[in-house]
């Protein structure tokens, strides 16, 4: 058996849920740390991510690995099992590019509607829902092939 494998995160984490799903893909047993945030910050965590102090972070052995995409990689190119990236370095590019437009174009709008104060909400969460429901109209242009911001140049 290799080195103990640990993912930190919390109930509801979209971010946290990555590395737990590359880990199933590739087979990988892990142990599930949830941590109660944002107030109650674990030593363990302000320990393995003393930058963010956010999660998800992974443990494998004595190493932490913090960012839910660059889990993701780490776990893509540490454990054997199948691929979870394309092998070809422009399907791998394009994949990197929609994993951060989900985040950037859709999730992090998403959240900051949901922890603005409540005077300021009505107005800001109304221009967010549009972003969102925009931006997901170009991810789902993407995955019906319509190759609507990256294209091939033949």
């Amino acid at each position: 058996m290799g080195e103990p494998v640990k993912v930190m995160s919390t109930f509801g984490s979209i971010y946290g849920h990555r590395p737990e799903v590359a880990l199933r893909l590739k087979g990988i047993p892990y142990e599930l740390l949830l941590e109660d945030l944002p107030n109650n910050k674990s030593e363990l965590l302000l320990t393995c991510n003393p930058v963010h102090k956010l999660v998800p972070v992974l443990l494998h052995g004595d190493r932490s690995i913090c960012e839910s995409l660059i889990i993701v990689e780490y776990i893509d190119e540490a454990f054997k099992g199948p691929p979870l990236l394309p092998a070809e370095p422009y399907e791998r590019a394009t994949a990197r590019f929609w994993a951060q437009f989900i985040d950037q174009k859709f999730a992090r709008p998403f959240w900051m509607s949901i922890c603005m104060a409540d005077g300021d909400k009505e107005e800001e969460e109304e221009d967010f829902l549009k972003e969102a429901k925009a931006n997901l109209l170009l991810l789902e242009g993407q995955l019906k092939g319509e190759e609507v911001l990256w294209r091939r140049h033949h």
